[in-house]
């Protein structure tokens, strides 16, 4: 069946009754005389914004959502296609290829119309450099383009209290945790069961950080550059930093004081 019917066309198709083929020009016909409506609550995926480059040569997939039903029209420079929500509210199309240029606008149609300027068409290069704010877009765009490219820094994962030291676990070490100038990592603070943190001392152990201190003899939490200006050292082997993170879910000393 073809994707971007009505609901009304999907049901006639999957009940059959009527060659699909015929039933497509009815309902493009319907379509032509404004009986379907524009979508309303019509939203880009967050991977779209203004200034982003789209890979060349490539389909170039747009997707997002909007109310059930509603129709869509998606246009970038000379291109322009319909599409409708879906029954869950979910909307795609795949634009054909472009070469390099721009800046065009990517534009969408609906009850509203929706501009993203300065859209460039060319090479997607992700770099190491990124912002931890960016990490989430960039990852999803090398997902979209199949880039097999290492995108965020070592992300906790799980932890395991061994006697007085507690050992960390971490995803997206591509290659190793590893500290700036070989130091032992720096950035951790361990607590006991009054919730105290004092900083800690740490050691990597292949894909795990041990963390420890003399004056907590059972621990239970830890954190990592969880301050103002923290001072941290911990990376993968892509040279990407990790992310601020703490294994408990303590309320702070501010909690519910205006």
């Amino acid at each position: 069946m073809k994707a971007g019917f009505h609901p009304v066309a999907e049901k006639y198709l999957q009940e059959g009754g009527m060659e699909s083929t015929v039933l497509w020009f009815v309902f493009e016909a319907m379509d032509c005389q404004n009986i379907y409506p524009q979508a309303l609550n019509i939203v880009f995926n967050p991977l779209f914004g203004e200034n982003i480059v789209l890979q060349q040569k490539q389909k170039i997939p747009v997707w997002g959502t909007a109310k059930s039903g509603g129709k869509v029209t998606v246009v970038l420079d000379e291109q322009k296609q319909k599409e409708m929500a879906d029954s869950a509210g979910n909307r795609h199309v795949d634009l054909a290829p472009v070469v390099a240029g721009g800046p065009y606008e990517l534009i969408i149609r609906g009850k509203k119309t929706i501009r993203m300027k300065n859209v460039l068409v060319g090479e997607v290069c992700l770099y190491s450099g990124q912002s931890k704010m960016e990490m989430p877009v960039v990852g999803g765009w090398a997902k979209v383009y199949g880039m097999d490219i290492p995108y965020s820094g070592p992300m906790y994962k799980s932890m395991k209290i061994q006697g007085d030291t507690i050992h960390l676990v971490f995803t997206y070490t591509d290659g190793g945790l590893k500290t700036k100038g070989d130091n032992a990592p720096e950035g951790f603070a361990i607590a006991g069961a009054d919730r105290k943190f004092v900083r800690a001392k740490a050691r990597m152990m292949g894909d795990e950080i041990v963390v420890w201190s003399p004056e907590i003899k059972k621990p239970v939490a830890v954190r990592y550059a969880w301050a103002a200006n923290p001072v941290c050292n911990l990376y993968n082997g892509a040279g990407l930093p990790a992310s601020p993170f703490r294994t408990d879910d303590w309320k702070g000393i501010t909690y519910g004081k205006k």
